[in-house]
């Protein structure tokens, strides 16, 4: 199997699997990156803009993105599970097939298509700005 490497730029070099564990990105731009049969786990994400970004067969668990904007991302075929979206942006993303569990979503501003797939699953979704097209559950 192989796996990717990041660089100490936090630039994402994909090949054919890539695993992503207990690092963290600050402040940074991800822009063009393709997240194929990925694991990103136990990551911290904070001011991180995704642009463009692909994430296709991803598994995304106990990951932290605080203050990340998403624009123009396509998540297919993508698992979430215990994730932390605070003070996060989705703009024009794509959701495609997937589960999402126990994830935590807080001050975030969604598009539809963001709303509509956190909606569903064991998700806890306050004060975003598309709380009123869901049931939501606070703390």
């Amino acid at each position: 199997m192989k796996t990717s490497l990041i660089d100490m730029n936090n630039f994402v070099n994909p090949e054919i699997y890539t695993v992503i564990s207990e690092a963290s990105f600050n402040t940074c731009t991800l822009k063009d990156k393709i997240f194929s049969g990925s694991l990103l786990k136990n990551n911290s994400f904070t001011n991180v803009v995704f642009e463009n970004c692909v994430f296709f067969a991803t598994d995304l668990e106990k990951t932290q993105f605080i203050g990340c904007t998403f624009v123009n991302c396509q998540f297919q075929f993508v698992n979430s599970r215990s994730c932390d979206f605070i003070d996060c942006k989705f703009e024009n993303t794509l959701w495609v097939h997937g589960s999402t569990l126990y994830n935590h979503l807080s001050n975030c501003e969604m598009d539809l298509a963001t709303a509509a797939h956190f909606g569903k699953g064991n998700n806890r979704i306050h004060k975003c700005s598309s709380d009123e097209l869901f049931e939501t559950v606070t703390s």
